[in-house]
């Protein structure tokens, strides 16, 4: 069995004369076996080195 994880960062300025500047990032990775059984704090750990990654991404995006 393998359980898919999502995460995803959305991100938008606004510009003048009601323009806007967005970027958004998403990850998907698969865990396989019962997530639930990996050690303490792993899939936590793997979360947020993706939502990590996510930010990092949509603001080299907008500083552009």
């Amino acid at each position: 069995m393998t359980t898919r994880i999502t995460v995803g960062v959305s991100r938008k300025h606004g510009q003048p004369n009601f323009g806007s500047q967005g970027a958004d990032c998403h990850i998907d990775f698969e865990i396989g076996g019962d997530p639930l059984a990996e050690p303490d704090g792993q899939l936590i750990g793997r979360i947020r080195e993706a939502f990590h990654l996510c930010r990092q991404e949509v603001e080299r995006e907008l500083a552009v």
